[in-house]
């Protein structure tokens, strides 16, 4: 019987139903956020994960087909958002404190303390001007070592995502030093 519900409900919203797709979310929105809660420990962050999937089904509703029930394909969708979410903070945490650490608030680098040369400065300079998702992601790759799946996995983007943030910066860092 609940196949035959889960059917229903997925062709609708397939369809465009707003109607389906308000059953889906007054169904289990309650218990995918306590699910959600259960792995953050944060009750805003639960229900910004949970909405956030259900925002996911719904833009890519021409598309959505669940593999199992519904209920199992949502509490593992919130299950990965909330992993993604913990993989994602704990990344931002130890960024932070390694700044801190190394008593750069402002910046990620402060090309005073190297003793090199003036294009070294140049560089550290540019690279802290790059739109912050692209500078960690480049420093991810070029002082981490991290490959673009890592990178892609720890930041919940693709790896062409990766790529392209990667390529972008490399002519950006190249235009400033270079002035071309």
């Amino acid at each position: 019987m609940q196949d035959f519900i889960d059917e229903i409900v997925v062709d609708g919203i397939r369809n465009g139903d707003t109607t389906a797709f308000k059953l889906l979310f007054d169904t289990y929105y309650t218990n995918l956020c306590d699910y959600a809660l259960s792995i953050v420990r944060h009750a805003q962050v639960a229900e910004d994960l949970v909405q956030e999937v259900y925002a996911n089904i719904w833009n890519m509703r021409a598309d959505w087909t669940p593999n199992h029930t519904v209920k199992s394909y949502l509490f593992r969708a919130v299950r990965n958002q909330a992993l993604n979410y913990l993989k994602h903070d704990k990344l931002e945490k130890k960024w932070a404190e390694r700044v801190q650490q190394n008593g750069q608030a402002d910046h990620i680098f402060d090309p005073e303390k190297y003793d090199n040369s003036e294009i070294e400065k140049a560089i550290y300079n540019a690279i802290d001007d790059l739109p912050p998702k692209r500078r960690i992601v480049f420093v991810l790759s070029r002082f981490y070592q991290l490959t673009y799946l890592e990178i892609a996995n720890t930041l919940d983007i693709s790896v062409k995502t990766v790529e392209k943030h990667i390529r972008i910066a490399l002519r950006q860092l190249y235009e400033e030093i270079y002035g071309r």
